[in-house]
């Protein structure tokens, strides 16, 4: 019975090696990228193998399986620890609405903390008059993909300045805003689903207007990859942001706010360029969505 366990547990340890493996090689293509967004939990699967081998009696094994399971959680351990928080200029609340949830809830959510900046994806045409409806967010922006079926939207408490832009089809809006600190390039943006989708060539159709975005920037969205993917540090030096730490998981979100935190993926991002400093980062109870609310505090602008 004991070598049944134990091979059975060796099987586990090389199926999240090789899982963890694979994902380390997601610079070289998106097929191996798509394992990259599993690390975290492919670290916990990998440590736990590794302790039920030293119960049973593969020290050596076990230990050496525990100590690559820790060095590969190492690489994600801070989207998950806390940000200390201080205090900050503006709050950003991120929202993935789910095009056909109940928009009730989020609203509920957007009262409750009274963001500066509201920021969208999965907007549509039946959420304007709630929207429009936000007395307290008089400036408002809507992208719709061609067929008006689907979109990204920004709401501001304070003005907007300058030109803005719309990629209705990559889901890609941005507006200058006059912040309490300055004026910022404030973006939302939804992004495919990872290969075998098109998140590749989206991302390579956007990386001009990502360039040109004004500096300072905040880029909020849904971006379907994790901060440790290829594919999200592909977007970082892109757009020349970094993703804010400390978020956690954020989908699905449908078995609670805890369970989507420490045990979901993290997907829903705040990415900020040099100019702009991050004070808190958490995310919310669940709304009516399968992603988590993502607020955000920072201070910094263009003066």
């Amino acid at each position: 019975m004991g070598a049944l366990a134990r091979g059975l547990f060796g099987a586990l340890a090389l199926a999240a090696f090789a899982g963890l493996a694979l994902g380390v090689l997601g610079p070289l293509a998106p097929f191996f990228d798509s394992f990259a967004h599993f690390r975290a939990h492919g670290a916990v699967a990998l440590a736990f193998a590794g302790a039920v081998l030293i119960a049973l009696g593969w020290r050596w094994r076990g230990g050496l399986t525990v100590a690559v399971a820790a060095a590969a959680f190492a690489t994600v351990v801070t989207t998950f620890a806390p940000v200390p928080a201080q205090e900050g200029e503006t709050r950003l609340l991120q929202m993935n609405l789910l095009l056909y949830a109940d928009i009730g809830p989020a609203l509920d959510a957007i009262a409750q903390e009274a963001p500066d900046l509201v920021v969208l994806q999965e907007v549509a045409p039946h959420h304007r008059p709630a929207l429009a409806g936000l007395a307290a967010y008089p400036h408002q922006a809507l992208c719709l993909i061609p067929a008006g079926f689907d979109g990204v939207a920004l709401l501001s408490k304070h003005p907007f300045v300058g030109d803005g832009g719309c990629l209705p089809r990559d889901q890609l809006l941005w507006r200058r805003v006059a912040l309490p600190g300055g004026a910022v390039t404030v973006a939302s943006f939804h992004a495919k689903l990872p290969w075998p989708f098109s998140q590749t060539a989206q991302f390579a159709r956007i990386r001009p207007a990502l360039e040109a975005l004004p500096a300072p920037r905040v880029i909020a969205g849904d971006l379907n990859a994790v901060p440790w993917s290829a594919s999200v540090e592909r977007f970082e030096r892109a757009a020349g942001v970094a993703v804010a730490r400390g978020v956690g998981g954020t989908w699905p979100a449908v078995y609670g706010h805890a369970a989507a935190r420490w045990l979901g993926l993290s997907i829903d991002h705040v990415l900020v360029s040099d100019g702009v400093r991050v004070v808190a980062a958490r995310t919310l109870p669940a709304t009516a969505s399968d992603h988590l609310p993502v607020s955000v505090t920072f201070s910094g602008g263009a003066r």
